[in-house]
């Protein structure tokens, strides 16, 4: 590339006396009086008009609260409208924020966690020992807990009415020939939402059991909607028969196969307590071809909400061994 001719390399006198002029001056850095405007600065007719003040004075040194926001709320270091020396009122509820160290408003409930529900209070989220059993005494115990999902849609819940239970050594179960890349989740540990899709069409909601490697699981068979029903109405596209099938509650929760894996005691698809129901009946599994003569199915005796009426009851009178975790 060819050098410029008024580069530092370049010491050839210059023909034109303004270019030597203008060279000349390159190094000074000192104070240009002739330069300085004189008088006041006249601002452009197009942009907009500021209220006029000086900088340094007043309590706020020159900064307007009203208008702009405390820097401390832009950088969402200050929950924004707390009470401050420059701003009267309540203060906001706060909590230490776990990562960036400085305070942050408390989460806000959703609706549906009033006082006079069951569901949603984070201390009534069932925890991950409540699963670490063997799965037909989870599967009893879920009875009469409470699904609930939470979605930008808003949140929709429903009691759990009837459930299924699947151990690694029946013949119906995802995990009897072990571990594929479609039923990885069901080894996860328990806790854990393992869904899966049925016919190519129905999601379906298991809570993984026990220890992790094991591969057993409750499928959630029927709910009774509690909160949210206009919303899964929507979903669903009827106004009944809401929740009383597998494939019809994730529908009707908003429950998709990208739930597979998720963290069940600790999200916004979770399980609650609940109250123990009435009267608990074992039957056999249904919407299966092997092991269809194991009675690992159970449901609450006289609800209309399960998806099919036992036909036989192979127990009565079961008691649910636990109810929180």
């Amino acid at each position: 590339m060819l050098e410029s001719a008024d580069s530092e390399g370049d010491t050839r006198p210059h023909r034109d006396p303004r270019i030597r002029q203008a060279c000349a001056r390159r190094q000074d850095r000192c104070a240009r009086p002739h330069r300085r405007r004189q008088g006041p600065w006249t601002p452009h007719p197009g942009l907009r008009g500021r209220v006029a003040r000086s900088a340094g004075s007043g309590p706020d040194r020159g900064h307007d609260p009203a208008r702009h926001g405390r820097g401390r709320e832009r950088g969402q270091r200050a929950v924004a409208g707390a009470a401050g020396p420059d701003r009267a009122g309540k203060a906001a509820p706060q909590i230490l924020d776990p990562l960036g160290g400085g305070p942050r408003p408390r989460r806000a409930l959703p609706p549906h966690h009033g006082p006079d529900r069951r569901a949603g209070l984070l201390t009534d989220v069932l925890g991950r020992s409540f699963y670490d059993r063997d799965p037909r005494q989870v599967a009893v115990d879920l009875l009469g807990c409470v699904l609930t999902h939470e979605t930008s849609e808003g949140a929709a819940s429903g009691l759990i009415v009837e459930t299924e239970a699947y151990r690694p050594e029946d013949p119906a179960c995802h995990a009897y020939k072990g571990p594929t890349m479609r039923n990885r989740n069901i080894f996860a540990g328990p806790g854990v939402a393992y869904v899966y899709v049925s016919y190519g069409i129905h999601h379906l909601l298991n809570v993984v059991c026990e220890e992790e490697g094991v591969g057993s699981a409750v499928l959630i068979r029927a709910l009774r909607p509690l909160d949210g029903v206009e919303l899964m109405q929507a979903r669903r596209g009827r106004p009944k028969d809401l929740c009383n099938g597998p494939g019809r509650l994730t529908q009707a929760l908003g429950v998709h196969i990208y739930h597979d894996g998720q963290d069940l005691t600790n999200g916004s698809l979770n399980l609650a307590h609940g109250e123990e129901p009435e009267e608990i009946v074992a039957t056999t599994r249904i919407g299966i071809t092997r092991g269809v003569e194991l009675p690992w199915r159970y449901l609450t005796l006289g609800e209309k909400d399960v998806s099919v009426p036992p036909k036989t009851i192979s127990e009565r009178g079961l008691r649910r061994e636990r109810s929180r975790a």
